[in-house]
């Protein structure tokens, strides 16, 4: 059983360091008009960055809640191009340094609607050594909006009092066309502290203390968006990370679009300090209730995955994060961390321990 653990554990631990990087670095590919029968594809170039040579076998992934029959997507890879929904291929690409093509065909055959689906690399035939993967947004399911700034921080003044600060928060919508957004605030249960209080103003209102969404709808058509997220800390010390979600829907089920809000630097203000990933601790271990990280600046993401390599639970990380365990059976549980990149970093186990 030790042996199987080792292997396993080796099988997530590949070094999803290779230094790939594609373009076009947003992949979208829209049918033509009107929907028919046509193939359309989009060409993925595969840029390998350090002077090595990747053994390559892919698959494609297809999210079942929104992929459609009759539709058929086909990939044309460095070696063969294969059938309609053959989402994996047999023989395995050589990719060095340099470009590599790979050409990704979809074909709707009359049907109408939107799907993401990933292409994963891998360096095995059993798809167990993942290397590297991109998203696909097919007619338009992921949204066409952005923010700035990039990176949104908010500090409390010094000494912390009662006053309100603020960070503009200036969403952009780029293509043609208008959503109807409603908003919710989602604070962390383990980093957020009374008596502080977070209020939010969008394009309509500005809503009081604690009102963590809203009532009036906001039109947002093509072009920049003004919010103002506001926070006061009430002589309260402390850091946590909100979320503010946008909805397509009054019922906060469609969702569109999500920014992270790092109020008193609990996220890692800088990506130039490289944690290895031997230097990343996760305690406790075994653990009951949650799990925590130490030396983990880099550490972006978290995947959890079963003994049997089903993942059971994703998580954002942050600094100090507690991640919530306790309704998960115990057991052997394998742990992977990842950075801003998606790049694994590490895999260990994770002992799930009742209390």
């Amino acid at each position: 059983m030790k042996i199987f653990y080792t292997l396993f554990l080796a099988f997530f631990s590949l070094a999803i360091t290779a230094q790939i990087t594609h373009r076009p670095s947003t992949l979208k590919l829209n049918s033509p008009l009107p929907i028919d029968s046509s193939d359309t594809h989009i060409d993925i170039i595969f840029n390998v960055e350090k002077d090595t040579t990747y053994t390559v076998y892919w698959k494609v992934i297809k999210d079942p809640n929104t992929w459609m029959a009759p539709w058929a997507t086909y990939v044309c890879d460095t070696e063969l191009c294969y059938g309609d929904n053959r989402d994996q291929n047999t023989v395995e690409n050589k990719m060095g340094k340099g470009e590599h093509t790979f050409n990704f065909h979809f074909k709707p055959y009359a049907k109408e609607g939107c799907t993401v689906v990933e292409l994963v690399l891998y360096g095995d035939s059993r798809f167990s050594e993942e290397i590297y993967r991109v998203k696909i947004d097919i007619n338009g399911c992921v949204k066409d909006i952005s923010h700035k700034p990039e990176q949104i921080k908010l500090n409390s003044p010094l000494p912390i009092d009662s006053s309100d600060t603020h960070v503009d928060i200036i969403f952009n919508v780029e293509k043609d066309t208008t959503y109807t957004v409603y908003w919710k605030v989602f604070k962390d249960p383990n980093t957020w502290m009374a008596p502080w209080a977070t209020y939010v103003c969008d394009k309509v209102l500005c809503y009081g203390e604690n009102r963590d969404y809203n009532s009036a709808e906001n039109e947002m058509g093509k072009g920049e968006h003004l919010f103002q997220f506001h926070f006061r800390p009430y002589a309260k010390a402390g850091c946590t990370v909100v979320e503010l979600v946008l909805y397509g829907d009054s019922r906060f089920s469609e969702e569109i679009y999500r920014v992270k809000i790092d109020i008193n630097g609990c996220l890692s203000s800088t990506t130039q300090n490289i944690v290895l990933g031997s230097q990343v601790k996760v305690y406790p271990n075994p653990a009951n209730e949650y799990f925590q990280l130490d030396n983990d600046d880099n550490v972006d993401k978290l995947r959890l995955f079963d003994i049997s390599g089903r993942e059971v639970k994703t998580f954002i990380h942050f600094k100090n994060a507690q991640h919530i365990i306790g309704d998960l059976k115990s057991g052997m549980y394998f742990l992977q961390l990842f950075d801003e990149k998606n790049r694994s970093i590490k895999t260990v186990k994770l002992n799930k321990v009742s209390s």
